[in-house]
């Protein structure tokens, strides 16, 4: 029934008996079942001369079939061979030196080698091309072919292996294995009866080997593009994309693994990169540079980076019987941007530019990142462009909320005094008027304008008539009248810091053992050789401790011996000078 096929993987041989499964009787293009018990699914394609085991689908190539092995029944069992018909069941050793130049290929999902027919991993061998031994009559890199096979007419890429199949790209999804190669006409990729395509080292990917990834949770980034870890799941930052023009412009990417190229160059917005205005899949520019792409009818996403899934369903009610097509679009939740930004700004996936000019101001921003980001209209900044700001000349200084830009020599400064009588307006204070009001001054002359930010205290009730603010007592930590800044602390790091604190240790111990010195020799001594207490004249020789416990040391260590106890004697008077 299947003359060019090893059918000794489908019926065991040792067995006399055998279930007749009809296999004569199949119309091609319509599966069946084979086997020894009939429980191999089999479908002749409709050259009824290629068949395929398994599952696997017949996938037509300009005149000819080729099985799809990666798309057989069960996605959890690797079958390989010119018809599908050889499960995979042992794998190689694998170690960090399995192979000369990589140790991982994707063959298997652990990256392991793998052998079959009987055909044995042979340790010790780098080449992955000579890995298996194959026993007599068995050829290819896992000993899958029953004959010798044509040398191949693809050249792979980054130490890629040729062999011949379909490659399996069904780890991924649907749109990313399009871009990955299995969007690919096939046809440039036949040689004689079957296709060809390449075995990839781990970080390569494509039917060539021509993509490099970086794994990211269940899925890759490309291009260049790292995998950033973020608190509601990993990443991939597109802004690290290293694809270049000749000229060494970046190439701007979009998608889930930036594996989209632009489409369309937009205009960016003042203070930021021109490289993060674009739009891919046909997408048309905004007419505002914070709002997203005008997309197609098959494509999503602020910059239309994602393919849309148009499904067709049929819906009944009672004023159409007959039913009707209704069109369903099919979004991905994970590649909903779903931030909430404020004041008419827009979500966008992926970092904020590292190179924009408004980095410099220090909006407020999350410690972790997220993948996400808002692109704020003119007059807005921060995480969620929730911070009224007006940016002064080109970037050199911004004021916020409600802040005005004043022109000082060549540079700027904020008027922060607002006009508005609208009690729910606060007041602010600071360099870019960033430190908001958290008390008033209270007085007959209090007003908007007398305010402490931080937590301070005023000094001063206001008078009427009073016109100049009177100051704040600060909490530790801030300074200013309106305590609007903060204190920094000089820190020493480094080696400079280091040694600089060590010449200052060094000093004030000289400094230390100067003056022991100095004391040592110039205080009198009694006859006796005892040392006498600074500032006790020689005719009171005696220590503290010969004092009475309920006065003070200041008594005897200043001038001050004339001070009185509680009988209103003189203290000198309580004191044995006699040994």
């Amino acid at each position: 029934m299947f003359p060019e096929v090893n059918t000794e993987e489908l019926y065991n041989r040792k067995e006399t008996k055998h279930c007749d499964c009809d296999e004569d009787m199949m119309v091609p293009g319509s599966p069946g079942l084979t086997g020894r018990e009939c429980d191999v699914e089999f479908i002749m394609c409709m050259d009824e001369e290629t068949v395929c085991f398994n599952g696997a689908p017949c996938i037509p190539v300009k005149d000819e079939y080729v099985c799809g092995c990666p798309y057989t029944t069960d996605p959890d069992i690797t079958y390989v061979g010119k018809h599908c018909e050889y499960k995979v069941t042992d794998l190689c050793p694998l170690s960090t030196k399995f192979f000369a130049k990589r140790s991982k290929y994707d063959v298997s999902p652990s990256g392991a080698w793998f052998c079959t027919n009987n055909g044995s991993c042979q340790n010790g061998v780098l080449n992955p091309e000579e890995k298996c031994r194959c026993v007599d009559g068995y050829f290819g890199l896992h000993c899958e072919h029953k004959e010798e096979l044509n040398p191949c007419a693809i050249k792979c890429l980054n130490d890629g292996l040729c062999t011949t199949g379909v490659k399996d790209l069904t780890q991924y999804d649907d749109e990313l294995a399009n871009v990955l190669g299995a969007g690919d006409d096939l046809e440039m990729y036949l040689n004689g009866e079957t296709t060809e395509y390449c075995i990839c080292p781990e970080g390569f990917t494509g039917n060539t080997c021509e993509h490099e990834i970086e794994t990211c949770g269940d899925s890759v980034c490309m291009n260049g593009a790292t995998c950033v870890t973020a608190e509601n799941g990993p990443y991939c930052d597109c802004s690290t994309v290293t694809i270049t023009e000749p000229n060494g412009q970046i190439i701007p990417h979009a998608g889930s693994s930036c594996e989209t190229v632009f489409s369309t160059m937009c205009r960016a917005m003042d203070g930021y990169p021109p490289e993060e205005a674009f739009c891919t899949n046909g997408g048309a520019c905004p007419a505002e540079s914070h709002l997203p792409c005008q997309c197609p009818m098959d494509a999503y996403g602020p910059r239309c980076q994602f393919a849309l899934k148009l499904t067709d369903t049929d819906t009944n009610d009672l004023d159409n019987k007959g039913g009707i097509k209704e069109t369903v679009k099919e979004v991905d939740p994970k590649q909903v941007c779903n931030l909430a930004c404020a004041n008419g700004g827009t979500c966008f996936l992926g970092d904020a530019a590292e190179n924009s000019s408004y980095l410099a101001f220090d909006l407020s921003s999350p410690e972790t990142k997220s993948g996400r980001h808002c692109r704020c209209p003119p007059g807005f900044g921060g995480y969620l462009c929730e911070i009224p700001i007006e940016v002064c000349g080109e970037f050199s200084h911004h004021c916020r909320n409600g802040g005005k830009c004043v022109k000082d020599g060549s540079n700027y400064k904020c008027d922060c005094v607002t006009d508005s009588t609208d009690a729910t307006v606060n007041s602010y204070a600071g360099a870019s008027c960033e430190s908001e009001a958290t008390s008033f001054c209270l007085g007959p002359g209090s007003s908007k304008d007398f305010f402490c930010t931080n937590e301070g205290i005023c000094k001063e009730t206001i008078k009427l008539g009073t016109t100049t603010h009177p100051g704040c007592v600060c909490d530790a930590g801030y300074k200013g009248k309106y305590c609007e800044s903060v204190v920094t602390k000089t820190r020493t790091n480094g080696i400079a810091g280091k040694a600089f604190l060590g010449f200052t240790i060094t000093l004030f111990g000289l400094f230390a053992i100067f003056l022991m010195v100095y004391f040592v020799r110039t205080v009198p001594k009694d006859p006796d050789g005892r040392h006498n207490p600074i500032g006790v004249p020689n005719e009171v020789n005696v220590h503290a401790r010969d004092l009475d416990n309920e006065h003070d040391n200041t008594v005897y260590m200043g001038a001050g011996y004339e001070n009185e106890d509680e009988q209103g004697d003189d203290v000198m008077d309580d004191v044995n000078i006699y040994n």
